[in-house]
């Protein structure tokens, strides 16, 4: 069976259209505090590209609660919540006031630049 690609990629208007931020307006949210983390425990991510490694992405669950629209007043909390040779285990939530916009959980990669396989992070 074959699938069929519906679209291509989203209108840049996208979360205009629709009054509020879409997944990767969240996912700029989240990161401006993700890095900030890694910096304060002395992994600066322009850093890690002086070794040749690099953080990527492996897994994201993002779970959503209310509308947030981009003039909002957020908070954004990010924690790591365990460590691996290879990973770090992350846990974040954006919060207008009292009110929960959204929860996440995500897992980031250590990799060798050059190879592209799993590399160790270093020691904070």
């Amino acid at each position: 069976m074959q699938l069929k690609e519906i679209r291509k990629k989203f209108p840049k208007d996208y979360s205009d259209r629709l009054g509020h931020l879409n997944f990767p307006g969240f996912q700029k949210l989240m990161w401006i505090e993700v890095e900030k983390l890694l910096n304060s425990l002395g992994i600066g991510v322009s850093d890690l590209g002086k070794i040749n490694k690099a953080l990527v992405i492996r897994n994201v669950n993002v779970d959503y609660f209310k509308m947030l629209h981009d003039n909002d007043d957020t908070d954004v909390f990010v924690e790591i919540t365990k460590t691996k040779k290879f990973k770090l285990f992350f846990s974040g939530k954006i919060t207008r006031g009292e009110e929960t916009v959204c929860t996440a959980t995500f897992t980031m990669g250590c990799i060798d630049k050059k190879t592209g396989k799993p590399a160790q992070i270093p020691e904070f």
